[in-house]
């Protein structure tokens, strides 16, 4: 039988429920940022080219963003 999901999906399966609230509060910090972003006018296309890549144009917030979703 041929498994109709993306990998990424079969790989979440795998994660414990610890990793899975670990991943989903980092990325629950990344929408906040982002909002934040557009808040203040500062998220445009080249702000969004670049995030999750770590290079966001906004500075130390954007690190600390990454730093956590890269763990």
């Amino acid at each position: 039988m041929h498994n109709s999901f993306p990998p990424s999906i079969c790989k979440a399966g795998n994660r414990s429920p610890e990793e899975v609230d670990r991943r989903r509060h980092a990325v629950m910090a990344e929408l906040r940022e982002i909002h934040q972003l557009q808040l203040e006018g500062k998220w445009d296309s080249k702000t969004w080219n670049g995030f999750g890549k770590g290079k966001l144009h906004n500075g130390v917030a954007a690190g600390k963003v990454h730093e956590e979703v890269a763990s």
